[in-house]
């Protein structure tokens, strides 16, 4: 009928064959799953692994195979940059590796090429939700120290990938303690928990602007009973940062809010 909609564009594409589940193989959908599950790897890394386990990362192979003019050797050694090369295989890498927590010994898997392969071997000891959390964090950041290098010659060392790793594992899985924690509080007061659910309730809103220490405050607060509104808008050159002039206006909320 001469018109495109996303939902007839991806039946379309749906229907393709490239697209089909049934290329991808058992242990890919495995990894997959568990990937996506687990509640320990952020969003963003989890996009990246399951780019990596399709093979549809920007790698210079691959990049190389749809543009010919564009070198595929790795930015590192010079050999061929494949998934399985970049990831595993580097000797740039084999230094990450044996200096992580998981003290792989890269030799062992040198002749497997498929990363979802390599990657069930490395979780074949310990196929714990943390440990696949820190494996997959661990390519991310091989994936970050050699976009760095790729694009900006910014050298990372082998020490620096597994710091980084270490520190974003726990912050990551520290914020979560907090948010369970923070639940657990709200759950305990079930009245108030209610409260904050009813159509009858005041809300308040912030909004900043924040340009060279100078910094604009917006805040509204509105009953959504009686419709009755409060706006108050303030100015200060206080504050070094846009964050700090976040922070601010929510303090300033919640002491106007406590009067």
């Amino acid at each position: 009928k001469g018109i495109c909609t996303s939902q007839s564009a991806y039946k379309v594409l749906s229907t393709n064959s490239m697209l089909s589940s049934a290329n991808i193989s058992n242990l890919q959908l495995n990894l997959l799953k568990k990937t996506w599950k687990c509640k320990f790897i952020p969003t963003k890394v989890k996009t990246f692994i399951w780019r990596l386990l399709i093979n549809a990362l920007a790698t210079a192979k691959n990049l190389n195979f749809r543009i010919p003019t564009i070198s595929d050797s790795c930015s590192h050694c010079g050999l061929s940059e494949s998934c399985a090369h970049l990831f595993f295989q580097c000797a740039f890498v084999n230094l990450v590796w044996k200096l992580s927590e998981f003290h792989l010994d890269t030799t062992i898997i040198a002749s497997m090429q498929k990363i979802c392969d390599i990657l069930a071997y490395v979780l074949a000891t310990n196929n714990s939700e943390l440990s696949l959390q820190k494996a997959s964090i661990l390519l991310w950041m091989i994936w970050k120290a050699r976009n760095d290098f790729y694009f900006k010659k910014k050298i990372w060392e082998p020490i620096q990938v597994n710091f980084a790793t270490q520190i974003m594992s726990s912050n990551f899985v520290s914020c979560l303690d907090i948010i369970d924690e923070d639940h657990k509080s709200q759950n305990h007061d079930a009245n108030n928990w209610a409260s904050l659910n009813s159509a009858s309730v005041i809300r308040c809103y912030t909004d900043v602007s924040w340009k060279d220490g100078n910094t604009g405050i917006g805040i509204f607060i509105h009953n959504s009973d009686t419709h009755k509104a409060l706006f108050i808008q303030a100015a200060s050159n206080f504050f070094s940062s846009s964050l700090q002039a976040e922070l601010a206006a929510i303090m300033t909320a919640i002491l106007i809010c406590q009067k």
